[in-house]
């Protein structure tokens, strides 16, 4: 708000002493903050990586703390940091925002399992078979947890353009001039030639989205081009969708159990809980206990291909969401490696 609020233009006496003026230190004081507390906070895995967040722990009674962290990592939550972390910069010069930027976007792209060093995938892999799940992605191309088993809501399917969009807009080139200091001249040379070594990636990707067209529409998946279109689900993506404190609620809602609570929420519901039955409870005799069985919401993700083995033909399809990821890392392709050259 602080860079980019207009201020409020109201005529009424009585609301011009209310307004909120335009570059209100206060809202770059809260920008400064907000930073350090999400810093602060552990929200990042061990990749480096941002998890969704935390949420209320309902196994604790009474409980109105957001206390347990959802190790859930989506590609979209990587980029929003991205463009806040410029504007930082960009307010107050302090050149460790772009430091940080630039340490999130090279993990980002190690966890799609991509080797800086020689540009190209770490693994090496076959036709017909998917190369191992590196974090956030599998031979260098970024990919969301849903998108090889064919199960992404229309909110995941935005989440790729989302980042891209995001990279494109961090790696901005920073004007120079001799109205500038020499100190923001070398931090414009350092921050160019750190957006230069994401080129070779992102031309990558890429292609690989390109890969997907059927009648000029993009897929989701941007991997199967390479992979020969391998057909996975669940069981076989390689990805452990079960591992503790991971609900991927985007695609597949809130599980009705004692962690989430009584009331479930699924993709598409506008933000509002309905209930989908009561939670059963089930006698296990073997230990003595009662279990809390948790109940799934179906989504139109998942339903079976009926167009051969296009794996992108799955769940939803292909969207105007889809396009927009196709379109947003071409776009990032372009700009980064025109951004890339000399004299630019």
């Amino acid at each position: 708000m602080y860079q980019h609020f207009p201020g409020d233009n109201f005529t009424a006496p009585w609301l011009q002493q209310s307004a909120f003026p335009d570059r209100d230190p206060a809202h770059l004081a809260g920008a400064v903050e907000g930073y350090k507390w999400l810093v602060g906070v552990n929200m990042t895995n061990t990749q480096g990586l941002f998890v969704d967040g935390y949420h209320i722990d309902s196994r604790k009674a009474n409980n109105r703390e957001c206390d347990l962290r959802d190790e859930m990592v989506y590609t979209y939550n990587q980029g929003v940091i991205l463009t806040g972390l410029r504007g930082l910069w960009s307010v107050t010069g302090a050149p460790s925002y772009l430091t940080d930027g630039h340490r999130l976007v090279q993990a980002v792209i190690n966890a799609t399992g991509w080797d800086f060093a020689r540009s190209q995938p770490v693994d090496q892999f076959r036709s017909g078979s998917l190369p191992p799940w590196r974090g956030i992605g599998r031979a260098g191309i970024l990919e969301e947890r849903c998108d090889a088993s064919g199960t992404c809501s229309q909110d995941s399917q935005t989440f790729k353009a989302i980042f891209f969009h995001h990279l494109t807009a961090f790696c901005k080139p920073i004007e120079t001039s001799n109205a500038y200091s020499a100190d923001r001249s070398l931090t414009a040379a350092l921050h160019k030639d750190a957006c230069a070594e994401y080129v070779a990636w992102t031309r990558h990707n890429a292609a690989a989205a390109l890969g997907t067209r059927v009648d000029g529409e993009f897929g989701m998946w941007w991997g199967p081009g390479l992979f020969g279109n391998v057909v996975a689900n669940k069981n076989s993506d390689g990805i452990d969708h079960d591992a503790a404190n991971t609900t991927d609620y985007r695609d597949e809602g809130t599980p009705v159990d004692r962690i989430w609570g009584w009331e479930p929420w699924s993709p598409g519901s506008e933000g509002v809980p309905r209930r989908q039955g009561a939670a059963t409870i089930q006698e296990n005799t073997n230990v003595g206990e009662k279990v809390l069985s948790r109940i799934r919401i179906r989504t139109l993700a998942g339903r079976p291909s009926k167009e051969g083995n296009d794996p992108n033909a799955r769940g939803r399809g292909r969207t105007i969401e889809t396009q927009m990821g196709g379109l947003a890392v071409l776009r990032a392709y372009w700009v980064l490696s025109r951004s890339s050259e000399p004299n630019k």
